[in-house]
């Protein structure tokens, strides 16, 4: 039984010091206020990828494959299932044109990129290759002359002509004598480079460039009539206006001279030209300039040596 009280008066004494006060504010303090929690600091969000591109920034797949290296060993083979086989080994679209000779070649080529290959082999039998979006086409070579005179540098005459007539006569009376002269002047220049780049310009030519043309014209002037009731109404309203003008100018004047001050010169009517006009007129120019190189080409003459 002693121990059991001594257990009990222990277990008593461990349980009043666990215990806990409340904690008194004195006078004067007030309530203490929780400090602010940091807010988590977010990483930047990341900028978006940039929009694709709306022009392709690659040329198409039948410009990139004349890159390919291809090796090709064959001997007194066709010429025709030669240019086939190379074309299949590069993976590109390949179209023979029907005047092409087909001819026995010997080969023997290791990791030669296609177009160095191909310009190699087409040479050597008077062929070439254009490459085009998709496929590369395999033609002859075309061969076109023609006659100018070559003259060094611009040449140029003049010649003159001088006619004397003379015409008199006798008499009784007395003489009288006429003349009259006539002068025939002509020149001529020649100038050598011009006539060859004229010449050199329809060699050159694209072959359907008189279809093209006709077709331009086609459309132009079917533009042409679209637009002329908006040109007529344009000048309807424009004729409206200077009317008006003239109207309110001549009221101008007649309340002048009703109130005794001189009038003033009455302006000339003079044609507008907007210049819009002017400006459309001018790229339209520039346009039909350029469309005409594209058919046509684009080269350079040295006047030294005449080399294009």
């Amino acid at each position: 039984m002693k121990w059991i009280g001594l257990l009990t008066v222990v277990l008593f004494g461990f349980l009043l010091g666990c215990a806990t006060t409340p904690e008194r504010i004195e006078e004067g303090e007030g309530p203490r206020i929780p400090l602010e929690q940091k807010a988590p600091v977010s990483k930047p969000a990341k900028p978006p990828a940039p929009p694709a591109p709306l022009v392709p920034l690659r040329k198409p797949a039948g410009y990139a494959n004349l890159e390919m290296l291809i090796s090709v060993n064959v001997k007194e083979a066709s010429l025709k299932q030669l240019l086939l086989t190379m074309a299949e080994q590069a993976g590109v679209n390949l179209v023979i044109d029907e005047d092409v000779e087909d001819k026995k070649v010997t080969v023997n080529i290791k990791k030669v990129p296609l177009w160095q290959a191909l310009k190699a082999i087409l040479g050597a039998h008077g062929l070439y290759y254009q490459p085009y979006p998709g496929y590369i086409r395999i033609s002859r070579m075309l061969t076109k002359f023609f006659h100018i005179d070559y003259v060094v540098s611009v040449r140029g005459g003049e010649s003159s002509t001088s006619v004397a007539l003379v015409s008199g006569g006798t008499s009784d009376a007395g003489g009288a004598t006429s003349a009259g002269v006539i002068n025939v002047t002509s020149s001529e220049e020649i100038d050598f480079w011009k006539n060859f780049e004229e010449r050199l310009k329809n060699l050159m030519k694209d072959p359907l460039y008189d279809i093209l043309q006709a077709e331009y014209n086609r459309k132009k002037l079917k533009k042409d009539l679209a637009m002329l009731p908006y040109e007529e109404e344009y000048e309807k309203e424009l004729h409206r206006h200077q009317l008006e003008i003239f109207s309110l100018q001549s009221k101008i004047l007649a309340k002048q001279v009703e109130m005794g001050m001189p009038p003033e010169k009455v302006p000339e009517a003079k044609e507008i030209t907007p210049a819009k006009v002017e400006a459309a007129e001018v790229t339209a120019e520039e346009a039909a300039k350029a469309e005409e190189e594209v058919l046509v080409g684009s080269y350079t003459i040295d006047s030294q040596t005449g080399t294009v």
